[in-house]
């Protein structure tokens, strides 16, 4: 009896877990993402299927984040995505109708590149830039959007949440709003942290609600997803 019930628990924590990939210190660097996308492109183009690579969470997360945004966003917003990897995410808002801009960016030129190709490939009109959060030169943007990028930024070298803010609100609009997904930071810790390093300028107005599963007296989920709105500077 407990040593079954003690599996179970064991195994729902796995499977919850898997909703995103494990990270560890090297996705916090440069050179990481650069091979990586360098194998992705090179599959991609050798792939008579048009193989896009792959998606950092599961098709589950990125389905129902999209949807939940849709159900609360004025759909004509341009919209910035942060790291935006191979565009998958982009991709699927597009296919959701988006009616604003679709804008990706990433300081991984092979990211770049890769989310081109796959864009090219689709047909799509989203738009890719090389660029990071500080080095982006763009008018700011009423909706941003970042899955996973916060946590590969802060696996990096003295990694700081207020340089990481100082970028954002360089790009999000005053009373703009900006969503954001981890695997590596609950829900409490990602709107304390941002809520500090923004001197109370980003403040959170929203969760997305995931499955969650108990596993050693604690409940918890694999994933958090935390809708902030920028206050407009007086």
């Amino acid at each position: 009896g407990g040593s079954r019930k003690k599996k179970k628990a064991m195994t729902t924590a796995a499977a919850a877990a898997s909703e995103c990939v494990s990270l560890s210190s090297e996705l916090g660097t440069h050179a990481y993402w650069e091979a990586f996308y360098e194998r992705e492109r090179a599959n991609f183009e050798s792939s008579s299927a048009g193989d896009e690579g792959q998606n950092w969470f599961s098709e589950t997360v990125g389905e129902r984040l999209v949807s939940w945004l849709v159900e609360r966003l004025d759909d004509g917003r341009d919209a910035l995505d942060l790291g935006c990897g191979n565009g998958a995410w982009l991709f699927q808002l597009e296919e959701r109708q988006w009616k604003g801009r679709l804008v990706g960016i990433d300081y991984s030129e092979g990211a770049v590149a890769m989310a081109r190709a796959a864009a090219k490939n689709r047909e799509s009109r989203a738009d890719f830039a090389h660029a990071d959060l500080r080095s982006f030169d763009d008018e700011a943007f009423p909706f941003v959007h970042d899955k996973g990028t916060y946590d590969a930024f802060m696996l990096g070298e003295d990694a700081r949440t207020e340089a990481y803010v100082e970028g954002l609100l360089k790009v999000l609009a005053p009373g703009g709003t900006f969503a954001i997904t981890s695997c590596n930071f609950t829900a409490e810790e990602l709107e304390a942290a941002l809520a500090t390093a923004s001197d109370g300028h980003l403040v959170a107005v929203d969760r997305l609600p995931y499955p969650t599963f108990r596993f050693g007296g604690r409940e918890g989920a694999a994933v958090s997803t935390v809708l902030f709105r920028r206050q407009s500077r007086e």
